[in-house]
């Protein structure tokens, strides 16, 4: 399933190549500094983020500090053995502290001249969302292709169940004051409504695989550079960087895809079980038709009705 970096990349809201990078960054913890920090990432410059980032004020730094004044204090207080047992323990303190503050001042000097290669390193772009175009941003409405787009509100999450309820009404009204001629096209709109159903599914699933394809892509050819002739060291660790995350974000992808995406068997056995379903429409009598749909119609109005009821027990019975 997609992942909370390939989500967007998998339903087409957001195709740019440079957010999904950032995106993956933030999630390896490359702009954990700026996590409270309401801005764009894409706006903001190199030197801001940098700074954004080193502005932490170092709790070691503050202990060193804490520790050297405690060395002037035990100095002036005491004399002899005591002063020499105090300073052992502040100095052993003190000098954990520092050695940790130097830890965190290369980390935070690797960091920030990570977020700057990476922001210099962005390839930008977008991926191409071809078969966007090719079918409905929504699956069919069933009840619209058949009765118009009046009842598509029967699917609609906003609507409230008293109107819902008068909508499923007034089709069980149609279908029974229709004529066999009408039940005829009613059928026909059926097959025709299996038909966009079968190539929204197919298309919807192709357009995902084909996205994630176009980002896989654009990820695969991208190739951050960074030199640093004065730490070498520091070179090396932004290479090694730049490897890793090119290969986490390589791996959500992939996995994503195996995940969300249908492979040749799936799409011709959706193919084979919807023509199934248009061989079986088209043996069916347009009567029988009318007859199964309005059955099925019913039904949801009954449930419909008894959802209402548990609402307000006044509605029992269909009493209003």
């Amino acid at each position: 399933m997609p992942t909370g970096f390939t989500a967007d990349v998998a339903d087409g809201k957001d195709l740019d190549v440079n957010h999904f990078i950032l995106k993956t960054a933030r999630g390896l913890g490359l702009f954990a500094g700026a996590r409270d920090t309401d801005f764009d990432i894409i706006k903001t410059t190199r030197e801001q983020l940098v700074k954004i980032i080193s502005s932490d004020t170092s709790y070691y730094a503050k202990s060193v500090a804490e520790h050297q004044a405690q060395i002037e204090t035990a100095k002036r207080l005491l004399k002899g053995a005591q002063l020499e047992t105090e300073l052992e323990k502040i100095n052993k303190d003190l000098a954990y502290d520092q050695e940790s503050l130097a830890n965190e001042n290369r980390y935070n000097l690797v960091r920030s001249e990570l977020v700057g290669a990476l922001i210099d390193n962005l390839p930008g772009g977008k991926v191409t969302d071809k078969k966007r175009g090719t079918f409905a941003p929504k699956r069919p409405n069933e009840f619209a292709e058949l009765f118009g787009a009046k009842v598509a509100a029967t699917d609609d999450r906003k609507t409230n169940a008293q109107t819902e309820l008068a909508l499923l009404q007034e089709i069980i009204a149609t279908i029974q004051s229709m004529s066999d001629k009408q039940k005829a096209k009613l059928l026909g709109k059926k097959i025709g409504y299996e038909q966009k159903s079968h190539e929204y599914d197919v298309a919807t699933d192709t357009a995902k695989r084909m996205r994630y394809d176009g980002m896989i892509a654009h990820i695969t050819e991208w190739q951050p550079e960074y030199e640093n002739d004065q730490d070498k060291d520091l070179e090396k660790e932004v290479r090694e960087y730049f490897a890793g995350h090119k290969k986490f974000m390589l791996s959500q992808l992939d996995e994503s895809k195996k995940f969300d995406c249908h492979n040749a068997d799936w799409q011709a056995r959706k193919q084979k079980e919807h023509e199934q379903r248009v061989k079986t429409l088209q043996g069916t009598e347009p009567a029988d038709f009318a007859d199964m749909l309005q059955y099925q119609v019913t039904n949801r109005a009954n449930n419909v009705q008894r959802a209402m009821a548990k609402k307000d027990p006044k509605l029992q019975d269909g009493d209003e």
